[in-house]
């Protein structure tokens, strides 16, 4: 902007003209040398001379306008100058800046104008217009002058003893000499003689509520430097239109927005990595070996089992069937000597975790064999087997891992075969690619959540750009919602402190927990890098085991225990920082991404409404910065966050053992549970904001009747021989509060939301009372507290230990406890559809007593119509459980770790189902041959 207003300057210069009848004038002609009509004479000539051989001026025969310093910065002179003058005066913005250049205009006169009625003086501008000269007639006259006066009011400069500082709009300066137009206080320019009008006591804080600029005045939140006084100023930022700052800086939104966000980025991952080198040396690092008793020393059973697995995959698989089925039975021995030893849990982990280091093809073979074992000790008994693995590996990837080696290879590994070379699959399996795996995952986690984090606080930064802290009032909803947004940020970051004092499952040194502690925003990243130092750990213990057992398949055995244990601890650490990593993610879930997207929801909702009840916040939709785009990625980004914050929660309590088809159905389930406590919270916050067109009868109730003294006749009778008269006001009811017709105001409303979680909070501790008495006191805390989205996860059939019941009665518990929670979210949601339910009761009561007198208006049949349908919520919701019971049943069936034992289990009952029905069926036919 700032090149084309220097173009327009450039190509101005002064001139003077005749004015028929009254003399002459002085003003600026254009000279602009590409204007199109000096291309087409310039063209013209040099055909003719071309033709002729003869030169023609042309040029000197084209006269270019001049026009009157009076009429420039009009805005009905827009259209003359754009299309004769420069073509970037088009532009209505440009022109406005132009117009304001106060460098170029300040030396130029306003010439008088004689005209028939006489001469008329005039003077510039002296605010922020100076290209606009304004008749001095009009200056502290009343009525005003609106088109030859000036569009900041700067012709209001007065003496104080003029009548025309009596007017409201009118402020006098404090030396009581002069009065000034109430929009030229703070504006950059002095008009005062003592300059109190620009006093850093009125300009020196943004919004006000007088003064510059005269539009947006309560959105004026930027304060800035006056282009060319120097001045403190406001402007609306991030609008695209030029406020008078220095180099337009308030329009700078998304560059500073961007850095910003880079910025912290780049800073946090800096201070984590940092944070967590500072703890390493409060940090009394010890490696806690786990005392495993094997079975002698050189003679113990993980180094056999596991030599002999790596000989059969390596050497004997490729030997006759004689061979192979020796070398089998002598795996089979060790195998059932370990399986009956009290160590075989971990040992057979141990066995699991260094099959996993071997390549593809040899991991798949080293499974199958492992699995034909197992089938063999229990007999071909697939159940049992499965309940063996369970019990014996648990719940974790390392059993994910042995079970995806068993899935018979698919389409999708024949394309991998041949898409991706046969080096890259070698490399994919070695030390350094598994290493470089792990850091960039861990990245991607760091990088993962602080961008929900710095992206909340961006968003936070854009709404306070529009809601000043200092001087909205708390009661008004824009301050409402800055405060919802805060307190989102904030609690979370609390909720992280509990959950780190309340661990016990790492045994922090209490340096390390107060560090975290001080440091709360930067705790997530430490305790990422903390896993990953684990899981770094375990990766090289891992290969260097493996490497030392194919060293050794031809010479003596060597003792492994020290590395057998370091391995076994480094899993279960990296583990538990993995658990607390879900603890912080889940805390942010629950109340820094739902509030991100309750929020943007309601904002775009009072967009697109024309009852609504609150506002404030409409112009942050209206401005031409990329801000918005901003707003909406954040409120699609918390969306992802939710879904995949809960899944992560829900893989992590099995300890990342959950398949792809588990992932998908548990994805959807969250989608539908996260849609319906959305459209809850919705439907009861729409009534009392005026979403969705709801209060339309409202808005048409309060246009009051034109009234004058004596009272409106709404119909005239004649009823035996006599004038009855009917007034108006005996069949209009009017509405002038929005909560006449709702039931409730705005405030009840948030006080009907702090009852409905307490009970919510309450309900949740009653029915898992069984649960929570496994769990710590701030487990307990947490655990209710994280339950306001979505249902808390269900009782796990898998969970309950063999001495608690069968596993018809466990799994009768957990379909009893889906049931159970599903309904009381139902329950809350019908709860939650209060508000609309009063509103149709209140709309039907009004519709049925105007339609006597009135017709409907279209509004209000809108109105009508809109409450109606919402009235229709339970069904939805009603849908949307079932969905929920029938997407987890699903899950168990067909996504769950131990389907198979399920399933299995299920056809067994089914069976024993079926033999009674056939017994009772003949005992029922020997009785009836005995009648």
């Amino acid at each position: 902007m700032q090149m084309y207003k220097t173009t327009i300057v450039q190509t101005l210069k002064e001139c003077k003209a005749e004015d028929m009848g009254f003399g002459g004038f002085e003003g600026l002609e254009c000279n602009y040398q590409a204007s199109h009509i000096y291309n087409l004479l310039n063209q013209f000539s040099k055909q003719v001379e071309q033709q002729t051989n003869m030169s023609y001026d042309f040029l000197s025969t084209y006269s270019k306008d001049c026009y009157s310093y009076n009429t420039w910065c009009h805005d009905r002179s827009l259209v003359t100058l754009a299309e004769d003058c420069h073509p970037k005066l088009n532009d209505r913005e440009e022109y406005k800046m132009f117009c304001r250049n106060n460098t170029f205009w300040e030396s130029l006169p306003c010439p008088s104008m004689t005209t028939a009625a006489g001469v008329e003086k005039y003077s510039r501008c002296r605010g922020n217009t100076p290209g606009k000269c304004f008749k001095e007639d009009c200056s502290c006259r009343e009525p005003s002058c609106t088109a030859l006066g000036c569009p900041d009011n700067s012709e209001h400069i007065c003496p104080v003893e003029h009548s025309f500082c009596g007017n409201q709009f009118m402020w006098t300066c404090l030396d009581n000499k002069t009065c000034v137009h109430h929009s030229l206080r703070c504006d950059g320019y002095q008009h005062c003689q003592d300059g109190s009008d620009e006093s850093n006591q009125f300009c020196n804080y943004c919004p006000r509520s007088f003064g510059y600029p005269i539009k947006n005045r309560e959105i004026a939140t930027y304060r800035c430097i006056h282009r060319y006084t120097g001045r403190q100023i406001c402007s609306v930022p991030c609008n695209d239109k030029d406020d008078m700052c220095k180099d337009m800086e308030d329009e700078n939104c998304d560059e500073k927005y961007y850095v910003a966000t880079a910025l912290s980025l780049v800073g946090i991952a800096a201070i984590s990595i940092g944070i967590f080198f500072f703890t390493q040396k409060f940090m009394k690092i010890r490696n806690r070996i786990a005392r495993l008793e094997m079975v002698g020393r050189s003679d113990s059973i993980i180094d056999k089992l596991f030599s002999m697995i790596a000989r059969f995959i390596f050497h004997d698989i490729k030997q006759a069937k004689k061979v192979k089925a020796k070398c089998f039975r002598k795996i089979l021995k060790i195998y059932k000597k370990a399986h009956s030893s009290p160590t075989f849990s971990s040992s057979l982990k141990l066995v699991m975790m260094l099959i996993q280091t071997l390549e593809e093809t040899h991991q798949r073979e080293a499974s199958l064999l492992i699995e034909k074992i197992e089938l063999t000790l229990h007999r071909g008994d697939k159940l049992d087997k499965l309940k063996c693995i369970k019990e014996t590996l648990g719940t974790n990837q390392i059993t994910m891992k042995f079970f995806e080696n068993l899935e018979p290879l698919g389409l999708l590994h024949a394309i991998k075969q041949k898409i991706i070379p046969t080096k890259m699959n070698e490399v994919k399996d070695s030390k350094n690619f598994t290493l470089i795996k792990i850091i960039v995952q861990g990245f991607l986690l760091i990088m993962g959540y602080y961008s929900d984090f710095v992206k909340d606080i961006i968003f936070l930064f854009i709404l306070s750009s529009f809601v000043p802290w200092s001087t909205t009032p708390f009661s008004s909803f824009p301050f409402q919602i800055i405060f919802i947004l805060f307190f989102s940020l904030i609690n979370p970051q609390i909720l992280n402190i509990v959950s780190i004092t309340g661990n016990e499952d790492l045994r922090m040194s209490k340096p390390l927990k107060l560090i975290l502690c001080i440091c709360s925003p930067f705790a997530p990243a430490v305790v990422v890098v903390m896993k990953l130092n684990a899981e770094y750990l375990q990766t090289c213990i891992r290969f260097r085991l493996t490497k030392h057992y194919f060293s050794s398949l031809e010479k003596r055995m060597i003792s492994t225990n020290t590395d057998s244990a370091q391995l076994l601890e480094a899993e279960k650490c990296a583990e538990k920082w993995k658990q607390l990593f879900v603890q912080i993610t889940r805390n942010d879930n629950n109340f820094e991404h739902f509030s991100q997207v309750v929020v943007l929801v309601l904002l775009v909702a009072l967009l697109f409404t024309q009852t609504a009840t609150v506002g404030g916040l409409q112009d942050l939709f209206t401005t031409g910065s990329d801000s918005i785009f901003l707003i909406v990625l954040s409120a699609v980004w918390s969306t992802k966050s939710l879904v995949t914050g809960h899944l992560a929660q829900w893989v992590g309590r099995k300890n990342g053992f959950v398949a792809m088809k588990g992932k998908i159905l548990l994805s959807t389930y969250f989608i539908l549970c996260i849609m319906s406590r959305l459209l809850a919270f919705l439907l009861y916050l729409a009534p009392s904001m005026g979403l969705l067109n709801l209060l339309g009868h409202w808005k048409m109730g309060s246009i009051p009747f034109v009234d004058g003294k004596s009272p409106l006749i709404y119909d005239v009778e004649i009823v035996e021989s006599e004038l009855k008269k009917t007034n108006l006001q005996s069949v209009w009811r009017p509405l002038t509060d929005y909560s006449d017709l709702t039931g409730n105001s705005l405030q009840m409303i948030y006080l009907g939301l702090i009852i409905f979680f307490t009970i919510h909070w309450a309900l949740i501790a009653l029915i898992r009372r069984n649960t929570l008495k496994l769990l710590t006191p701030t487990g307990r805390f947490l655990y209710i507290l994280n339950t306001l989205v979505c249902p808390p996860q269900c009782l796990e059939w898998d969970e309950f230990k063999e001495r608690q019941g069968s596993f018809g009665e466990n799994w009768q518990k957990t379909k009893l406890d889906i049931l159970s929670i599903h309904a009381l979210y139902f329950s809350e949601h019908v709860l939650l559809c209060l508000p609309i339910f009063i509103l149709n009761s209140k709309i039907s009561v009004r519709n049925s007593f105007h339609t006597n007198w009135f017709s409907i208006l279209q509004m209000e049949r809108t109105s009508t119509q809109v409450a109606a349908l919402l009235g229709a919520a339970p069904a939805a919701f009603a849908i949307l459980t079932c969905l929920q019971v029938a997407l987890l049943y699903l899950y168990y069936k067909v996504g769950h770790p131990w389907q198979g034992i399920w399933n299995l289990e299920q056809n067994r009952t089914s069976k024993k189902m079926g033999y009674l029905v056939t017994d009772n069926s003949d005992e029922s036919q020997e009785a009836l041959l005995v009648r």
